[in-house]
């Protein structure tokens, strides 16, 4: 007799996938952005990723663009409705950061904290194309909320290479003696 019941599915690697950073799945990827932007420059070399704050920041010798060049990110504390949690995002492609920046510029739309967008992610490689759709404002439904407040982020660590995430501590609850069953 088999130890799985019948019915039971492997999970896809993507249902797990709780990172605190985004990655945007195949398909849609519906998000709130939370912060104002931060605006960086990031690279790779040597399998380890750099990030600065300033063009003036990057040393001479990293080209512009490219495999190995530097690029301009935006980076957000989001709200991932997909995978139901708080997480930073890291935006290089320039089709999503064209959308981000001409919605929150909009007259008709607005501050882009206001709504959720959904940011359509179609092929792989080179072939991946984004497509960037607000949705009407609304406010966040008050677990959302509460769980976005629990979650800081220190975007001075980020640029440090640190890990940017700041989670509250638990702190034992008091116990009422009299609450205890023996």
């Amino acid at each position: 007799m088999p130890v799985f019941d019948k019915n039971y599915k492997p999970k896809d690697k993507s249902e797990f996938d709780t990172s605190l950073f985004t990655k945007f799945q195949v398909g849609d990827n519906k998000i709130r952005i939370l912060s104002k932007a931060v605006i960086g420059y990031s690279w790779w070399s040597d399998k380890k990723k750099t990030v600065v704050k300033t063009i003036n920041d990057i040393p001479s010798n990293v080209p512009q663009g490219g495999r190995n060049g530097y690029k301009e990110f935006y980076a957000f504390k989001i709200y991932n409705h997909t995978l139901g949690t708080v997480q930073l995002m890291e935006v290089t492609q320039s089709s999503i950061k064209r959308a981000i920046y001409q919605l929150d510029n909009s007259e008709d739309w607005g501050d882009i904290r206001e709504y959720d967008i959904n940011i359509n992610r179609v092929g792989e490689g080179m072939e991946t194309e984004y497509t960037v759709t607000p949705t009407p404002k609304k406010e966040l439904k008050p677990e959302i909320l509460e769980s976005v407040e629990r979650v800081k982020l220190d975007w001075d660590k980020y640029f440090d290479g640190e890990p940017p995430f700041i989670f509250p501590e638990k702190k034992d609850e008091e116990v009422n003696p009299k609450e205890i069953p023996f």
